[in-house]
């Protein structure tokens, strides 16, 4: 467990590490030019350097086909699921075997082509081949629909995605920008980056249990969306209400895109930010990062460690992909859906608000969140203390002697 943590750990690092370099760069680039095209131009000069890299700097290997490569991948799979299956050897899953293996008949009449009440490898291995793309799309779903420790993490999954849109999107520009200038928002959300990368790193040294680190990052999701929601008005100097606009208010923000006079160019309102709310932004993007960090590290290592070998793995990581992807979907669909709640302009009429862009539908998503994170928690924790095998801390299928210590050689080295 303790090595699925530190894998989790450093692998998704690489990804914040990125993240954090690039909108670093990105920001300082914007303070000094208003030109996109320039930033573009520079962008793709590093995209042109990856692409060398990977054409002329990675050592030849033997040139196989992507056809071959599917092939080989799928036949590998395909027997090792059926020799997982045949725990006596004889080389024949019988329907029993089947059944007790993947839970259900379905799929044994198809494999067993010669009707003979049993399925020989090369029968089991031409069968899961031949299966179409829908099926197999049907059947990743209906695997996470059906595992009780997979479809009691799905809420996580989902919340994932919507928090790290809200993050991206909502927090950036309707608090960041509007608080301190649109200028500003890189290098706020580059500070992310840089605390997630080295929150993910800890979150798998396994220094605490894994079940108090998940409560830990429950405790500060809920301290960023309480502290956002309640702030928020101090923060734009808009003299608003919690509830931003709901009542149609003219409430300005200290900067705001203005959609009217001036071509929908970013205006300053008021006096500049002061040094509490330079603090309190950074600040929230801290208590942020140190949440989302063990989302995106150990709930996967989570479901790894649930199914961790064989298609049950391959299975649980597209759905853990699948369902965090739509998180994404879903909460900028919001925006797309009630584009009139969203923005400063009237979608009717065409013309401008009488207010300067502050979201109406902020207070929306944040509550949504709220609520998502909750349904989350109580589903973790049902998983964590009523499933068999659920428990966040142990794992009934632990790496191999061998393996731990082939880990403990390249340790010491």
């Amino acid at each position: 467990m303790c090595i699925r943590d530190r894998y989790n750990g450093y692998f998704f690092s690489f990804f914040q590490a990125n993240g954090a370099l690039g909108l670093l760069m990105a920001s300082c680039i914007q303070l000094e030019t208003d030109n996109v095209q320039f930033l573009f131009i520079i962008l793709s000069a590093i995209c042109a350097c990856g692409v060398a890299i990977i054409s002329f700097g990675i050592p030849n290997v033997d040139n196989v086909s992507l056809e071959e490569l599917a092939e080989a991948s799928t036949e590998s799979t395909s027997r090792r699921l059926f020799r997982d299956a045949d725990l006596d050897g004889t080389g024949k899953l019988t329907r029993a075997e089947w059944v007790a293996k993947f839970g259900s008949e379905e799929g044994f009449d198809a494999a067993d082509a010669n009707k003979d009440g049993y399925i020989q490898e090369q029968e089991f291995v031409k069968a899961n081949d031949e299966v179409g793309f829908c099926a197999q799309l049907l059947g990743t779903l209906r695997f996470g629909l059906t595992q009780p420790k997979l479809y009691l993490y799905i809420p996580i999954m989902l919340y994932n995605g919507m928090s790290l849109t809200f993050m991206f999107s909502d927090y950036g520009r309707y608090l960041v920008a509007e608080a301190l200038g649109h200028k500003k928002v890189g290098f706020v959300m580059s500070f992310f980056y840089a605390c997630n990368l080295v929150a993910t790193i800890l979150a798998g040294k396994a220094l605490i249990r894994r079940s108090l680190l998940i409560t830990l990052a429950s405790i500060c999701h809920i301290i960023f969306f309480v502290g956002v929601l309640l702030l928020r008005p101090w923060m734009l100097d808009s003299g608003g209400s919690v509830f931003a606009n709901s009542s149609g208010n003219n409430e300005y923000s200290r900067y705001a895109l203005d959609n009217g006079k001036n071509g929908g160019d970013w205006q300053h309102y008021g006096n500049d930010a002061p040094s509490s709310v330079w603090v309190l932004t950074f600040l929230f993007a801290l208590i942020f990062a140190l949440g989302d960090a063990v989302w995106e590290s150990q709930i996967p290592a989570v479901l790894g460690g649930y199914f961790p070998t064989g298609k049950e793995n391959s299975l649980q990581a597209a759905n853990y992909k699948m369902w965090q992807s739509l998180g994404f979907a879903l909460m900028f669909g919001i925006d797309t859906f009630f584009p009139d709640v969203a923005s400063g302009e009237d979608h009717k009429t065409n013309e401008p608000k009488p207010y300067h862009n502050i979201n109406d539908l902020f207070f929306v998503k944040v509550l949504l969140l709220l609520g998502g994170l909750v349904v989350s928690i109580v589903c973790i924790w049902y998983a964590h203390t009523s499933m068999p095998g659920g428990n966040l801390n142990t794992e009934e299928n632990d790496v191999a002697p061998e393996t731990e210590k082939l880990h403990s050689v390249v340790d010491q080295k």
